[in-house]
């Protein structure tokens, strides 16, 4: 939008130099003004006016889960040495050669490079059947796996357990979390009931803020856990960016 203000050609410019659709981006800006519109109908806040709704503005990692949650269960993973991403169906995929993502030196264009027994994400908007294998179109790289706990799915937790030769001590033992009984996280078990928590809480707000349309009616209790929310996302994204930052040195 702020290219377009100086002129189409300057829009296409920006358009070109970031690999990206002109058609495909001026289709977004109207979808989103029909969004705004609709949400401002219905007695939401209006998304363009600053305040504490837009507090998050240019955060990517909230940015992430927001897309994350929108495009559920478009979502993929590898493990390391993969090439193609296995969705939840059980597809092989890789990233379609259109994407941004697609191209050589990108990170879901290589080989997965992750650590031994972690996983790397990828949301999609589209999955499109090819003469050989399946690609994925519109995609993001998702850093943390958080997202889809918190906002995803149904969520399942099963423990506790104990690691043989471990102590019975609590602070050993681990729980299994699930979601759609699709993918499994194994994680200490007090971190386990944080997250069915954070997500039981965040659930019982969504529901309150969409009866009450309002942001005037939220307790500073419930501000404290939407900030809380915030902060743990951004910082599993930073600590992703962090890894790879000491990779590359």
């Amino acid at each position: 939008e702020t290219a377009e203000r100086k002129g189409s050609s300057a829009a296409r410019e920006f358009c070109r130099k970031h690999y990206l659709s002109f058609p495909t981006i001026k289709m977004i800006r109207d979808l989103k003004s029909n969004t705004v519109r609709e949400l401002s109908v219905s007695g939401f806040v209006d998304p363009n006016n600053a305040g504490f709704q837009n507090r998050n503005d240019g955060v990517s990692a909230i940015l992430q889960a927001a897309i994350c949650a929108g495009l559920y269960p478009n979502v993929a993973t590898r493990q390391r040495g993969d090439v193609n991403f296995s969705t939840m169906t059980n597809k092989k995929a890789k990233v379609h050669v259109s994407s941004v993502n697609g191209f050589r030196g990108q990170t879901l264009y290589e080989k997965c490079q992750v650590r031994k027994g972690d996983m790397q994400f990828i949301v999609f908007g589209e999955l499109v059947k090819g003469v050989r294998t399946f690609t994925m179109s519109q995609t993001t790289h998702l850093h943390s796996p958080l997202p889809i706990l918190l906002f995803c799915g149904n969520l399942h937790v099963r423990g506790s357990f104990q690691d043989e030769g471990e102590s019975g001590d609590e602070s050993n033992s681990y729980s299994i979390l699930s979601v759609d009984d699709w993918i499994s996280f194994r994680c200490p078990s007090i971190v386990a009931s944080h997250v069915v928590m954070l997500r039981k809480r965040l659930s019982l707000l969504f529901d309150k803020f969409v009866r009450t349309t309002s942001l005037k009616d939220f307790d500073p209790y419930e501000r404290a856990l939407l900030s809380t929310t915030c902060s743990c996302l951004v910082s599993c994204f930073e600590e992703y960016n962090a890894k790879v930052s000491s990779r590359h040195k």
